[in-house]
C-alpha cells in the first residue's frame, strides 16, 4: 500500500481508494486484527457502523 500512495504523490496521482484501504489496514493492525484473514475487514466495518 505504501508504495502505491508513494508512487501516487509522485506523479500527483490522488488513489483514494487505495488511501482508504490502507487506512482500514492501519486500524486493523492498531486493533490487533492482523493475523485474521479478510473477517478482520468485516469486523472494523462492524465496529465503524456500531453493528457490533
Amino acid at each position: 500500500m505504501n508504495i502505491a500512495l508513494q508512487s501516487g504523490r509522485e506523479f500527483s496521482v490522488r488513489l483514494y481508494g487505495t488511501a482508504q484501504v490502507a487506512a482500514n489496514m492501519d486500524a486493523i493492525l492498531a486493533q490487533g486484527n492482523g493475523e485474521l484473514d479478510h473477517s478482520a475487514i468485516s469486523l472494523l466495518l462492524e465496529q465503524l457502523s456500531n453493528l457490533e
